[in-house]
């Protein structure tokens, strides 16, 4: 059962899933592999289309939104057309929370009520518009999820141009991501002057780690500016986060790591729909 689906069933509510979907293009997705599979970009605009048309058809009808990972992208997009002036905005009222994990398109500063708040933004282009900002709005992010939280200025620049990669394939196959990822990675730091080992994808065969510290102590030579400073930064950063055991650790944990003393990153997310729904009468 994913996030969403264990958010809704222990919050005690009616699950609507979006069936969008969910694919990264022809990278394999789970057991999936339909070279013919649409975009990540166009599999969200699909989901926001089917949530638009959901919301459209039940007028009356009270709702929150869940998302994860791509699935959170969309939701981020819902939730902004329901702010004044969006396609949405006479549905605002049916509206009561939102609950995302590892969203790409987190603004930055914002998780939850009271919550730490990391030091970057989602990597994806689109972020949550300040004024969805509120606190019905949960983020749920962990400091070293790449999608979820990169660091801003050129930094966060450069991942974002990476993000047409991130979106071919799909973190259900984080081995895919990486088998397309580390190579063009390994490439800009060459470019950029960094030392790299005699025969670095020769490293790739399963030692992550590995490859990691290998590049670690490169340097970037005095003439690179601060872009291929950036470049070098957003490479050492995305090969951590792949190179993680297991792959995507961040991206994947949230059931596990304690966000506040006693309570998961996931079980927060329960908390805090069980909270909102229990605020607003139920329409049908």
């Amino acid at each position: 059962m994913d996030y969403t689906s264990r958010v809704a069933w222990a919050a005690d509510l009616e699950e609507v899933p979006i069936l969008y979907p969910g694919s990264m293009g022809g990278i394999p997705v789970g057991a999936e592999n339909n070279p013919n599979a649409p975009s990540g970009n166009d599999s969200v605009e699909i989901a926001v289309e089917l949530a638009i048309d959901w919301i459209e058809q039940h007028p009356s009808r009270t709702f929150c939104l869940l998302g994860y990972s791509q699935g959170a992208i969309a939701a981020s997009r819902v939730r902004a057309e329901l702010l004044p002036g969006g396609r949405l905005e006479r549905f605002a009222g049916n509206y009561f929370c939102g609950m995302m994990v590892a969203n790409p398109s987190r603004a930055f500063g914002h998780t939850f009520f009271l919550g730490p708040v990391p030091d970057g933004e989602g990597i994806s282009n689109f972020h949550v518009p300040r004024e969805a900002c509120t606190w019905d709005w949960c983020e749920l992010v962990q400091p070293d999820d790449f999608y979820a939280n990169v660091p801003l200025g050129d930094v966060g620049d450069v991942c974002r141009q990476g993000q047409n990669i991130v979106m071919d394939t799909t973190v259900s196959d984080p081995i895919g991501m990486m088998q397309k990822v580390i190579p063009h990675l390994i490439k800009m730091l060459d470019e950029a002057g960094v030392d790299l080992p005699p025969n670095p994808l020769g490293i790739l065969n399963g030692v992550w780690a590995g490859l990691v510290s290998s590049l670690l102590p490169g340097v970037v030579p005095a003439q690179f500016g601060s872009e291929t400073a950036a470049a070098v930064h957003a490479a050492r950063l995305a090969l951590t986060f792949f190179a993680a055991q297991p792959p995507t650790k961040p991206h994947i944990t949230y059931e596990f790591v304690e966000v506040l003393p006693g309570r998961t990153y996931l079980q927060l997310g329960i908390d805090h729909v069980r909270d909102w729904s229990s605020r607003t009468p139920v329409r049908t």
